[in-house]
């Protein structure tokens, strides 16, 4: 019960959310959250535990209701994610940020994709598009993928970026 009244405290605290992963699980666990679990899952990082099911997490020693609420708040996060690229489609690509909002999708994938963003001229986004799938570290893929798809397109400019799985930020050119 200690460990869940330190966890809520730092949450309730830093309202910058600069909040440890092992304090949001001990959170989203509960009273029955203990140091030694909240470390352990915690040390799985982000992207193992967002793909992570109900019942491997039961396997870990959460209850069902505990391994939901996690796999519920990865959801959340995914949802958010989402909503946010959707809504600078409709607004627009304006700075780098919305690009890299409109892409953030791939940042979780455990593998390294390439992805461009078709725009029209009013740097609306036309069509999101994966040009190519690689592997851990590598995406090689050829222009002629990504002029075929934009002349397929009308686009008038194109953003194109890609994931690095190791978690290293995003590449945008």
């Amino acid at each position: 019960m200690k460990y869940i009244k330190i966890a809520r405290e730092r949450v309730s605290i830093y309202p910058d959310r600069s909040v440890d992963l092992k304090h949001i699980l001990g959170v989203l666990i509960g009273p029955r959250a203990t140091s030694d679990l909240c470390e352990k899952l915690a040390s799985y990082g982000y992207q193992y535990l967002s793909e992570m099911t109900v019942w491997e997490l039961e396997n870990e020693g959460l209850t069902e209701i505990e391994a939901q609420r996690i796999v519920a708040g990865f959801d959340l996060a995914r949802k958010m994610i989402e909503n946010n690229i959707k809504s600078t489609k409709e607004s627009g690509i304006r700075s780098p940020e919305d690009a890299a909002n409109a892409i953030k999708s791939i940042k979780f994938l455990d593998q390294e994709h390439f992805v461009c963003l078709f725009l029209d001229n009013k740097n609306k986004v036309i069509q999101k598009k994966t040009i190519f799938v690689g592997g851990l570290n590598t995406s090689i893929v050829h222009p002629r993928e990504v002029f075929k798809n934009a002349i397929r397109f009308s686009s008038a400019s194109i953003i194109c970026g890609h994931n690095h799985p190791s978690g290293d930020p995003l590449t945008i050119v």
